[in-house]
């Protein structure tokens, strides 16, 4: 992955533009919208800092690229403040609230590219006890809000 160097005004810019979608160690972060999709899942605009210069990604990245360029996301933009997904995700099952859980779902589909099994596993890391019967039984709750 090659990275281009940018003015620390630039970097700043992108970081206030839109909250991130998720921010790395060390100042990383990716730009709250997708940009595109590479293989079906959302493609965004990745920055990071590294002794004291600015780096953008050449290409927008997925949010395993991200990953494996930077390391794990510390926190994510989550319901308008940055949490991180295990605090999310038990936020959302401990208040059994269906805009939460929709929230989280859609959060992980969308923004993390996660399919079910893979979002249900992060699930089953915050509750290990959750079956599916109970996460299809909160995410059925979801959808009857619509």
């Amino acid at each position: 992955m090659k990275w281009l160097p940018v003015t620390e005004e630039r970097y700043y810019e992108m970081l206030g533009v839109l909250p991130p979608a998720s921010q790395g160690p060390s100042g990383a972060f990716q730009v709250g919208e997708a940009m595109d999709h590479k293989n079906g899942r959302p493609t965004f605009a990745s920055f990071k800092m590294e002794g004291g210069e600015y780096f953008e990604s050449e290409e927008a990245l997925t949010y395993r690229e991200f990953v494996a360029e930077v390391g794990q996301p510390a926190a994510y933009y989550y319901a308008g403040c940055t949490m991180t997904l295990a605090d999310a995700i038990k936020n959302a099952v401990d208040t059994r609230d269906p805009r939460e859980v929709e929230s989280v779902a859609n959060f992980m589909r969308f923004r993390l590219g996660l399919d079910y099994n893979k979002s249900f596993a992060m699930v089953r890391k915050v509750f290990p006890q959750m079956t599916v019967a109970e996460w299809d039984e909160l995410l059925y709750q979801a959808d009857q809000l619509q």
